[in-house]
């Protein structure tokens, strides 16, 4: 997913685009009917925001794939960093 931004405003809007690729690592392709579901998969935060946002200095908050970081609680705390709504959306190019 790219974004038009690296951050943005609290309660303001940004373009989110979404580009899918094949095993192959090929991008996909769709007809107009297909429809894309999107969810929330990870949320990862800094740990220390003085210092450099990488590896070393962040913790997951939310997880799907991750059974305890992936309770209403995890989502909960991941809501005080993202506003996200899972939405599934019909393909266009």
């Amino acid at each position: 997913m790219l974004s038009d931004a690296g951050k943005y405003f609290y309660n303001s809007s940004g373009i989110l685009i979404s580009e899918i690729f094949t095993k192959d690592d090929e991008l996909a392709s769709f007809d107009s009917s297909s429809y894309i579901a999107h969810s929330l998969a990870r949320v990862v935060i800094p740990v220390d925001n003085e210092l450099v946002f990488d590896e070393s200095n962040s913790l997951v908050v939310y997880d799907k794939d991750i059974p305890a970081l992936s309770t209403e609680d995890a989502r909960k705390e991941a809501s005080k960093y993202i506003s996200y709504s899972d939405i599934e959306l019909r393909a266009h190019r």
